[in-house]
């Protein structure tokens, strides 16, 4: 809206310039400026209409990354790689496994070692 209210006061400020100039001159000034408008219109849509599918493009990334996460709105769990934990931490993996796990929480939580 404000670039097009300065794009209107430029337009009427050459109109102002060129009609006590020229009357054929500033029937040109007006057709230049209805397609200097027009363009300003299509470039205004397709701006509008990139920033909507960025917006739809990080939504579904966002969609995405929850239902890899957080699948069904249950807490997912998780399979890994536990035999080489327990050849470097051995007891204490346990240990640390038995004081932070809460069966069935909504939460996740980081286990440092």
């Amino acid at each position: 809206a404000d670039a097009e209210r300065q794009l209107r006061e430029h337009i009427e400020q050459i109109r102002a310039l060129a009609l006590p100039a020229d009357h054929a001159v500033a029937r040109s000034i007006n057709r230049s400026i209805g397609h200097i408008e027009y363009h300003f219109k299509k470039l205004t849509e397709r701006a509008v209409r990139g920033l909507v599918r960025k917006d739809k493009e990080r939504y579904l990334a966002v969609r995405e990354l929850v239902a890899t996460l957080y699948p069904d709105r249950q807490v997912q769990d998780r399979v890994v790689a536990w035999f080489g934990y327990w050849c470097e931490y051995s007891k204490q993996l346990i240990d640390r496994f038995i004081d932070e796990v809460e069966p069935d929480s909504d939460a996740f939580k980081i286990v440092s070692l």
